[in-house]
């Protein structure tokens, strides 16, 4: 992990506005991503390790899949 910050996403419904992790990863292979994290808000996630995991964009079996970056740790168990 290179950097990252918590945005505010407002809530459709109107209730509580959704804290998203957004960030810039260092690939294994030397490019940066930028890229959304699935991480603890409130967490340091400075150099944290991370690995791609790649979720349905959407709740239909049709949507395709796109990467989404998670703790290394927490990735090995999805």
């Amino acid at each position: 992990m290179v950097s990252w910050s918590v945005v505010h996403k407002r809530a459709r419904d109107g209730g509580e506005p959704e804290r998203v992790v957004v960030g810039i990863v260092e690939l294994a292979e030397g490019p940066w991503w930028w890229c959304r994290l699935d991480a603890d808000p409130d967490a340091d996630l400075w150099q944290l390790p991370v690995r791609a995991v790649f979720v349905p964009s959407g709740p239909d079996p049709d949507h395709e899949k796109v990467p989404v970056f998670a703790p290394a740790e927490e990735a090995d168990h999805v």
